[in-house]
């Protein structure tokens, strides 16, 4: 397309009459011609006086001389000049993907920075380079645009060879608004977990403003912080932080690495190094290396190796309730596993006698062909369950043996309910009727003095 053109020059040689032409931007040469001299003939003074006229534009012989050859009364362009070259500007590539807290969608695919990975390179800009017109004046290339860009106190610029480089300083998520590029280490929910928002796997500090709904995992390694309630077959964790909780939680598994605040929980399983229950513990497993504090238990089992301090315990003619010190908690879970897995075994060698009967103790020989197979096999799997059983009572005798002594005590301030058990080690104190508070158990010289 040729747009709009202006009349630049004009040229007579013999018969024929040259007009010449360029366009807007003058980067164009364009030319008439009439009359019937041949171009080879015209050719050496047509040349020459483009040259001293038009000394930035690079001439086309051949389209130049179907010009001359056609004597279009149309311009037809026959040279052009070197434009200026666009310039490269200055950008910025993430190797990271960001996370908007508006776009709440994006949990699902929150990548978890960490420090020293590179989030981002910053490639500079590039000067274009300057062109001229078919007059041979100089055309100015466009300047590069540059980005403004800030960056927070969790990132680090390193200038390379041929860019500059941003790199995390902390665990978090990415965050960019086209202004600003920074590592955010708490992840802030507006409203609670729903199916809009989803699973949560962060690897810094989580604050919930609202509820935890149905059935949904929450991890924040470094924290997690609920301002509402916890609904049934979620699960909180922290794997070095801890966990609080402004509300309650029901049918619920909460675990942190320090401590566990909450204010009610009822059927929940909570695993911690200090739990805190600020009301009621209903029907509940607290287990706490060192310390469980609670205004209230009814039912279920808490377990610490420092202390249980509770205002009230148990209820008339409730569940049973069990307060349990241990020297080591860990030392103590391996205990219960292997328990666990002992009464397996036993159950399994059980079943197993059971299907055997009579045949138990006869010698297989004396028993029909068709018998002597299946009676051989189940007498192997008796055997093999047997030996399993013997090397896990093994392990349970020497884990025993080797458990530290008892120091914790358990507090009661206000009121011990019936079918309370206190447990130390292997000793026992089980209250039948209900007694008035303040008691405070320990065990000496092996056994539980309150």
């Amino acid at each position: 397309m040729q747009g709009n053109l202006t009349e630049v020059r004009q040229l007579s040689l013999l018969d024929t009459r040259f007009t010449f032409y360029v366009d807007e931007s003058k980067t164009k040469l364009f030319c008439t011609a009439s009359g019937s001299t041949p171009f080879i003939v015209l050719k050496d003074k047509l040349i020459e006086f483009l040259q001293n006229n038009f000394p930035g534009a690079i001439i086309d012989e051949l389209l130049l001389r179907e010009c001359v050859v056609s004597r279009s009364e149309k311009p037809r362009r026959v040279g052009v000049s070197k434009v200026p070259t666009k310039p490269q500007d200055e950008k910025l590539i993430l190797l990271a993907k960001p996370f908007s807290l508006e776009q709440k969608s994006g949990l699902r695919f929150l990548d978890n920075i960490e420090p020293e990975r590179e989030v981002a390179r910053l490639i500079p800009a590039k000067e274009g380079e300057d062109g001229f017109d078919v007059f041979g004046q100089i055309i100015k290339a466009d300047p590069p645009k540059k980005i403004a860009i800030q960056t927070g106190p969790n990132i680090e610029v390193r200038q390379e060879q041929n860019y500059a480089s941003y790199y995390s300083k902390k665990f978090g998520y990415l965050f960019f608004d086209q202004k600003l590029i920074d590592i955010r280490e708490e992840l802030l929910i507006e409203g609670g977990v729903t199916q809009a928002i989803g699973n949560i796997r962060f690897n810094n500090v989580v604050r919930i403003k609202g509820d935890v709904g149905v059935g949904f995992i929450v991890k924040g390694d470094r924290g997690v912080f609920i301002e509402g309630d916890i609904y049934r077959d979620s699960e909180i964790f922290s794997s070095q932080g801890s966990v609080i909780v402004k509300g309650s939680c029901s049918l619920a598994k909460l675990a942190a690495f320090e401590k566990i605040q909450i204010k009610k929980v009822h059927r929940s399983t909570l695993k911690a190094s200090e739990i805190v229950v600020e009301e009621e513990s209903l029907s509940s497993e607290l287990n706490a290396i060192s310390t469980v504090t609670c205004k209230r238990v009814i039912g279920g089992y808490v377990c610490a190796a420092k202390q249980i301090e509770i205002g009230e315990v148990g209820a008339e003619g409730g569940a049973e309730t069990v307060l349990e010190i241990v020297s080591d908690y860990e030392h103590k879970k391996k205990i219960s596993e292997t328990l666990k897995k002992i009464s397996l075994l036993s159950r399994s060698a059980k079943l197993i006698k059971m299907q055997l009967g009579p045949y138990e103790f006869r010698n297989p020989k004396d028993l029909p062909e068709a018998l002597q197979a299946k009676i051989n096999t189940l007498k192997q799997k008796l055997s093999q369950v047997e030996d399993a059983l013997g090397i896990l009572k093994h392990d349970l005798n020497q884990l025993i043996s080797e458990q530290k002594e008892i120091f914790g005590q358990i507090t009661i301030k206000r009121k011990i309910g019936q079918n309370t058990v206190f447990r130390f080690g292997d000793q026992e104190l089980k209250f039948f009727e209900e007694k008035i508070g303040p008691v405070v158990a320990k065990l000496s010289d092996g056994k539980i003095i309150s």
